[in-house]
């Protein structure tokens, strides 16, 4: 498992190192520019928590043809092992910019002050970032392993579109049902928490889905 993962790592890095690079450099002036206007965060956290995954994602499959699937099966390994290193490899990445996005926003925090209107609603932020990163993974990998034509960029846009329209739905669906709750904190805490949940139900789904599909695959 761990020379599956060193070698996904491998695959990536060439194309991933440069938006890696990127997100470190446009996290600097976030840090030094007034955060009043919290846009420059929640963008950079968007950024960190769904871009870079999404880079991720689309590098893992698009570097996934037939020829290296002939390959790497030759060796004695399990096939459902393969995609456990991928699904292991996107986590990464999703965990890589939850701490890239934390530590922007600490040093922003410790610079300027707190310019939220409460502390959850970091929490919420961050919650659907995370939520939006797991659902458009479940979906892109699971559909480029059943795809024969290798589309990685029209998956990936559509992943990413169904990631962000789940969350908006949901949000849509809180604002009609619940307008004003009892208590707006630990309110928005629990769907936080339960959105995170459930998304990662998904992913872990798409794991078992995708690895049936790739058992049955012939290359």
């Amino acid at each position: 498992m761990q020379g599956l993962i060193k070698n996904n790592y491998y695959k990536i890095r060439e194309s991933v190192k440069l938006l890696l690079l990127f997100i470190i450099i446009l996290g600097i002036p976030v840090v030094v520019f007034d955060n009043e206007n919290t846009s420059l965060l929640t963008g950079f956290a968007y950024l960190s928590m769904v871009g870079f995954p999404l880079s991720t994602a689309m590098s893992l499959c698009r570097n996934n043809s037939g020829k290296w699937n002939q390959y790497i099966l030759t060796f004695p390994i399990r096939r459902r092992d393969v995609i456990k290193s991928i699904f292991l490899s996107q986590a990464s990445a999703l965990v890589i910019g939850i701490v890239l996005a934390g530590i922007v926003f600490t040093a922003s925090f410790a610079i300027h002050g707190f310019p939220f209107y409460r502390y959850v609603d970091v929490f919420s932020l961050f919650s659907s970032a995370i939520t939006i990163s797991f659902f458009m993974s479940a979906m892109f990998f699971f559909s480029c392993h059943i795809d024969s034509k290798n589309r990685t960029e029209i998956i990936g846009i559509i992943s990413l579109l169904f990631g962000i329209g789940i969350v908006m739905g949901i949000i849509s669906v809180l604002n009609i049902y619940f307008e004003e709750p009892t208590n707006t904190g630990w309110f928005l805490f629990c769907v936080g928490v339960c959105m995170q949940l459930s998304a990662f139900s998904i992913y872990v789904m798409s794991y078992f889905l995708t690895s049936y599909v790739y058992e049955k695959k012939e290359f």
